[in-house]
């Protein structure tokens, strides 16, 4: 796990009484499931989102957009990928003259918003699509109890030695947000995939471990589970894996 993640997951260990470390959205969802397809029948794909300096970035984005990919088709829904749309997108940043600050390097507004609303028409007249999906794998605290049960995002694991303890433990969430041509925000969904970590030691004497960076998005039933979780929103009758290995 690369320094600032790890950074970052200490941060959660030591303020994760105040929740998530990146704080969460409201969950908007003005549509039913049949109305939701009939309106938004195919879905762009954005570039996702994962933990700065999370070791082997490119392969584990690669695995999460395909579950998300096989999720969302599954569901019925036509899915562009992010090679095919992405370049609209940095089209319409270049055409913008970027959207950062040259001197201090702070997101323009304005500049940023124009962009994403030229490259969502460019995406809906060139390749079809009425919506676009934005992937983001957060860090946030899952509760546990002590019974070693962890409860976050709608998925339950256990907690390696944990037992006779009560707290919250650092934790992989995946987040699926989708704005219509508009760039208006029409749906927001989670869905818990992986603990971080887990306590080993004698009775009196635990420790807080880290996983390995192989271990760090590699269960493919987790991840399945946590797009299920995710696009329960969009159309529950999809049933996917009852529970990941973690």
């Amino acid at each position: 796990m690369g320094k600032k993640l790890r950074a970052a997951v200490v941060v959660a260990i030591l303020f994760g009484a105040s929740g998530c470390v990146v704080p969460p959205r409201p969950k908007p969802q003005r549509y039913s499931a049949s109305e939701f397809r009939s309106r938004f029948a195919t879905l762009c794909l954005a570039s996702p989102e994962l933990p700065n300096d999370l070791a082997g970035k490119n392969e584990r984005e690669d695995i999460v957009m395909s579950a998300v990919t096989h999720g969302l088709a599954a569901r019925g829904y036509e899915v562009v990928p992010t090679s095919e749309a992405m370049p609209l997108w940095d089209a319409a940043v270049a055409a913008e003259g970027g959207i950062y600050d040259p001197l201090d390097g702070t997101l323009d507004v304005a500049k940023s918003a124009r962009a994403r609303r030229a490259a969502l028409r460019q995406m809906h007249e060139k390749l079809g699509c009425d919506a676009l999906v934005e992937v983001t794998v957060a860090v946030v605290m899952a509760p546990f109890a002590a019974s070693g049960e962890a409860h976050w995002d709608g998925v339950t694991y256990m907690l390696p030695g944990a037992r006779g303890l009560i707290g919250r433990t650092p934790a992989l969430s995946l987040w699926i947000a989708i704005v219509d041509l508009d760039d208006e925000e029409i749906y927001f969904g989670t869905g818990g995939i992986q603990l971080l970590g887990g306590f080993g030691g004698g009775a009196f004497s635990r420790g807080f471990a880290l996983r390995d960076d192989e271990e760090i998005l590699a269960r493919s039933q987790a991840l399945a589970l946590g797009v299920q979780k995710a696009l329960e929103g969009i159309d529950p009758s999809v049933v996917g894996p009852e529970s990941g290995s973690d």
